[in-house]
């Protein structure tokens, strides 16, 4: 979905918002929220749409907003992974797929006034896919070629003695980084690829 947080409808997310809170108070507050606008050249400008980027309501309330998709997808019979705007359908063909993604694109932009990204959306079989960072291979998991290049990335900035921090820190960093990584892509490395990365 194309630039997804910054493009939301208020008046379409206020909408489901309301289905499932009951609430006036709550929803003035989050009204206000999505209306809370920027500042730009010291001057605050009211958004008319998007939600503000980095807060923890975000995630809650793009599922809300994107229910009623998960919910035609169910109806349909499709097997899906959803995270928050990313998405991915799993059908037994490619005319199945292309079908798809006709249908889903016309109910997003039509029913939830969500812009798809046509660029970054395609029909592909599911070896050559990548979903939230993994491809699925015979149903395994495996973690995508990209992600292992930026983890070792990272781990060599962090790793860098001309920092200026102490080694104690460097450390904690590194131990930290590496557990939230591990924590989410470790699961799809392979044995030898885990081995070469904790050694």
């Amino acid at each position: 979905m194309k630039k997804f947080f910054d493009t939301v409808n208020h008046d379409v997310q206020m909408e489901r918002v309301a289905r499932k809170v009951r609430n006036n108070g709550l929803l003035k507050l989050i009204g206000s929220f999505l209306r809370a606008g920027v500042e730009v050249d010291g001057r605050l400008q009211e958004a008319r749409k998007g939600t503000p980027q980095g807060s923890p309501i975000l995630p809650i309330l793009s599922n809300i907003l994107l229910d009623d998709l998960d919910k035609e997808l169910e109806k349909c019979g499709h097997w899906f992974v959803r995270h928050a705007d990313d998405l991915a359908i799993f059908v037994k063909s490619e005319r199945d797929g292309n079908r798809v993604m006709k249908s889903i694109t016309n109910y997003l932009e039509k029913r939830l006034k969500v812009t798809v990204n046509l660029k970054k959306s395609k029909v592909s079989r599911v070896k050559e896919s990548a979903v939230l960072g993994f491809h699925i291979h015979f149903k395994k998991l495996r973690t995508t070629e990209s992600k292992i290049r930026k983890f070792k990335a990272k781990l060599k900035l962090i790793s860098r003695r001309c920092t200026g921090i102490s080694i104690e820190s460097r450390y904690f960093k590194l131990r930290k980084y590496i557990q939230g990584w591990m924590s989410h892509y470790g699961y799809g490395l392979k044995f030898d690829a885990a081995v070469m990365l904790d050694g």
